[in-house]
């Protein structure tokens, strides 16, 4: 294969195909195994290559509306034990609620550990909220510009501390405030 291969409304297989239930592409050999997705176009706006998965019910004749939680893709990722393939990690695109004027979608990625398969490791939701399963290391700033809660406290705006410093007033507020975002337990007299 060529450094700059150029092929148009062409599929190039390497040394398998199968077909039936699903297309199988590989490669035996380590060099080109990837499998690329070009597009040449002198227009900045045009359209990335990509992989398009879409879903209906129903028929092919007579396709119908997906349903919340119906699971609308998959990628899947295998390594290699040395006896087999094994699933370790995916990424699911789910509906994640009523169809509208569009289909809202929730992303899955999922995470394996070497004895366990694939777990649910990230949550993005629809409303561009997230759920981690495991803790999150955060090696440089961490900027957060809404409102915020800890150990399961309602998110709530940073709080404004007030009262004189010189009696208890400043102490109370900034209690006050803490425990509102579920920070302390304000447990004072």
């Amino acid at each position: 294969m060529s450094a700059n291969p150029r092929y148009i409304n062409k599929l190039t297989v390497g040394n398998a195909v199968t077909i039936g239930g699903g297309l199988a592409l590989s490669a035996n050999t380590e060099e080109g195994s990837a499998a690329t997705l070009t597009r040449y176009s002198g227009d900045a706006a045009a359209d990335t290559p990509g992989l398009l998965l879409r879903r209906a019910r129903g028929t092919t004749a007579a396709p119908a509306a997906t349903g919340s939680g119906d699971t609308l893709g998959r990628l899947m990722f295998h390594g290699h034990t040395g006896s087999g393939f094994s699933f370790c990690a995916s990424i699911r695109c789910y509906q994640d609620g009523a169809v509208g004027t569009r289909v809202p979608g929730r992303l899955v990625f999922e995470t394996g550990t070497g004895s366990a398969g694939p777990a649910s490791a990230l949550t993005l939701y629809s409303d561009k909220s997230a759920t981690f399963a495991g803790a999150v290391t955060c090696a440089s700033t961490l900027k957060v510009t809404g409102n915020i809660g800890f150990y399961n406290a309602t998110p709530a705006a940073k709080p404004t501390i007030t009262g004189s410093r010189g009696g208890n007033a400043a102490l109370a507020s900034l209690l006050t405030g803490l425990a509102a975002l579920g920070l302390v337990t304000d447990s004072t007299t």
